[in-house]
């Protein structure tokens, strides 16, 4: 919902092999954002890419689609880069598909049944139709099961901060990480803007961002019908690319999610928000009244 692009990985150690991907893919979008091929022609050039230009601070792999050769410097130079993706890097979102020249090398059922990969084709199916539905649905699963992934790992993290000033340094830690590279380089390719939002105050959102009106843009989307997600009055709503997730506090405090998106969020995602935020409310609730008890007595 943030980027303005979409990152796509091929490691192959023929260059004309590279160009025609690049060709090939040149024109496609997903959610309406266009590519961002990036090449290499070995495992330790890919290496080099991984850690540096794909790898954001907070220690996440921003790599939606990779395509990788098997036979490269080694016969199992690809196959050990997908292991090394999984496994040392501990990602388990990218969808990595495996493409080669010489299957006699790499069997097709021995590399899926040993390796964490999403599919495997040769390099005669790699057509412009076959690359359009793997980036297509590459895409699409990296999304939806980062978004899980992410609002999972932060409700833990937020469960176990206790109380609500550890809660706020929490969210502001998150928002500042998805700004910046790993050497804290202020990222061009994305605009991370979102703001969470709770009893009209704002407790995180971008570095730089106005608080003001972060606060008038919730409350002008509030007033929108927007569409239902509970009879308690939660709801989500949109306006151009402001997108607002509101739980109004039948359980817990009312609290906002309020996004500037790049492409309206799939329902999935939606859903996956409001179950978090619904888990926040709750949470924020709890740690704001045990904040108060502790200050009576």
């Amino acid at each position: 919902m943030f980027s303005k692009e979409w990152n796509v990985l091929v490691v192959d150690d023929e260059p004309d092999v590279l160009s025609v991907s690049k060709l090939a893919m040149r024109n496609f979008s997903v959610y309406g954002l266009p590519l961002k091929i990036h090449t290499a022609q070995s495992k330790a050039e890919a290496l080099e890419l991984l850690n540096t230009k794909l790898m954001r601070r907070g220690g996440y792999l921003n790599l939606p689609v990779a395509f990788i050769d098997v036979v490269m410097e080694t016969d199992t130079a690809g196959l050990d880069l997908c292991q090394h993706i999984r496994e040392t890097m501990r990602n388990k979102i990218t969808a990595i598909y495996v493409r080669t020249g010489q299957p006699g090398i790499a069997p097709e059922r021995e590399v899926i049944d040993r390796y964490d990969i999403t599919g495997y084709f040769t390099k005669v199916e790699a057509t412009e139709d076959k690359l359009y539905s793997l980036v297509k649905t590459g895409v699409r699963q990296y999304y939806s099961a980062g978004a899980s992934f992410a609002h999972s790992m932060l409700l833990h993290q937020l469960l176990a901060a206790g109380t609500a000033e550890g809660m706020i340094q929490i969210l502001q830690r998150v928002m500042s990480d998805h700004e910046v590279d790993t050497a804290g380089k202020k990222l061009q390719e994305e605009e991370f803007r979102r703001w969470v939002i709770a009893g009209g105050k704002v407790l995180a959102g971008p570095s730089g961002s106005s608080e003001q009106e972060a606060l008038a843009t919730c409350n002008r989307l509030s007033q929108l019908p927007g569409i239902p997600l509970s009879k308690d009055g939660d709801k989500w709503a949109a306006d151009g690319s402001d997108v607002l997730i509101k739980v109004a506090g039948s359980a817990g405090a009312e609290v906002c999610n309020l996004m500037a998106c790049t492409f309206p969020p799939p329902d999935f995602v939606v859903f996956t928000m409001y179950q978090f935020l619904k888990s926040f409310s709750i949470l924020w609730a709890r740690a704001n009244r045990a904040s108060q008890a502790s200050a009576a007595g």
